[in-house]
């Protein structure tokens, strides 16, 4: 038996019966489409997703739409640009920096110079779109003394530094939350 999925009569795919769709993600011009599925499958989540353009700093990248976001100034410090995103369980952000010196110098110091109470850390070399670079994936206690899950993509592009972190309870962390960071990540676009 296939599981059948029809989106706006445009898009349609089969996947085995055992498979599980749970969440259809959809951007917010096309905001409208209609999902149907062959019975008796249950409709996946929708979510659609936002455009962020920074003209000034020339990047972009896609968010939830269920995500405030705001953008902050840092003076007198190496960030250019920082843009907040947060639900009402999660939040993250993404920043350009200038970089005077190698990826992997920047990271060295940033976890040398850290005074956060890992219990866990995981450093990977890593390819996002075009950019070579690296992710983090740690746990933290956080001042509630929770569990807090952090990943987090590095990506350097001639002396600017490109990093977009996620941060959730570790009890919330799971495929759909990963899924959600991943296509953030991917999302983001230099001009």
């Amino acid at each position: 038996m296939n599981y059948r999925l029809t989106i706006n009569n445009c898009l349609s795919f089969s996947c085995p019966a055992e498979f599980k769709v749970e969440n259809v993600f959809v951007n917010e011009i096309n905001k409208d489409d209609t999902i149907e599925t062959g019975l008796p499958f249950i409709k996946p989540r929708t979510e659609t997703f936002r455009s962020f353009i920074s003209d000034k700093g020339k990047f972009g990248f896609d968010y939830p739409s269920v995500f405030n976001i705001n953008e902050r100034e840092f003076s007198g410090s190496d960030i250019l640009y920082h843009i907040e995103f947060k639900s009402d369980y999660s939040n993250g952000f993404v920043q350009v920096w200038n970089l005077s010196y190698s990826l992997q110098e920047f990271l060295d110091k940033a976890k040398s110079n850290s005074q956060l109470d890992y219990q866990y850390f995981s450093s990977k070399p890593a390819r996002f779109n075009t950019l070579d670079g690296y992710i983090w994936d740690y746990s933290i206690v956080g001042k509630n003394k929770k569990q807090i899950k952090c990943n987090e993509v590095f990506m350097q592009k001639n002396d600017k530094l490109y990093r977009v972190s996620y941060f959730l309870p570790e009890e919330s962390w799971n495929n759909y939350e990963k899924k959600l960071f991943t296509d953030i990540v991917n999302s983001l676009k230099i001009y």
